[in-house]
């Protein structure tokens, strides 16, 4: 797994498990799926990043010119990661993700450039940075 320094920059009103986060100069819509502390906004933190799917892969090959990044889709929890494929590890820019289940299923998609549709994004808070 893939480490990263997160800045927590907004918390929802209503979803407490909502944050948004600045990672590697991208903000992030993500759900925080384990913390053990009290956040505070404007805050870094040491976090493991990773992507859920609840139900079936949509991946598809895209052409090399796309630009690789995390497109949201209708202000939900739902992106589409545009990103390069190599062995086990999906690539979108700057961030990484180990996806095992990605290369034992969709190894003709590997050494490709593609996109994933993604229920969500998730972190586990680890520490307080600054």
């Amino acid at each position: 797994m893939f480490k990263y320094k997160a800045k927590l920059v907004k918390l929802d009103e209503h979803i407490e498990e909502l944050g948004f986060f600045i990672i590697n100069g991208i903000e992030l819509l993500c759900f925080i799926s384990y913390v053990t502390f009290q956040l505070e906004l404007n805050k870094e933190y040491l976090v493991e990043l990773n992507y859920q799917i609840f139900n079936e892969y949509n991946v598809n090959p895209i052409p090399e010119q796309y630009e690789m990044d995390f497109k949201n889709i209708n202000n939900s929890f739902n992106y589409y990661l545009y990103g390069s494929f190599k062995e086990n590890i999906f690539s979108v820019g700057s961030i990484q993700f180990v996806d095992k289940f990605l290369l034992n299923n969709f190894s003709s998609l590997e050494n490709k450039n593609i996109r994933l549709f993604i229920d969500r994004l998730e972190v586990s808070i680890e520490q307080v940075l600054t």
